[in-house]
């Protein structure tokens, strides 16, 4: 179930920056980042340095999630 996988995904981001699989993102999105998981993206931003806070902007299909 994807409810149960975009937990997961959120396991995996409280380990910021040791996050596997996390991409920068480019163009009109740069500074954000993605993290997939099947045809599923969590969108996000990182604040800070050592204690980084990682904000979720977006998730949902792929063919969405990249939108403006």
């Amino acid at each position: 179930m994807i409810q149960t996988r975009m937990l997961k995904v959120f396991e995996r981001l409280a380990g910021w920056p040791e996050t596997s699989g996390a991409k920068p993102l480019t163009g009109c999105l740069v500074g954000h980042y993605r993290i997939r998981t099947g045809d599923y993206r969590v969108r996000f931003r990182v604040r800070g340095g050592q204690a980084a806070i990682v904000m979720v902007e977006r998730m949902g299909h792929r063919e969405n999630v990249y939108d403006g």
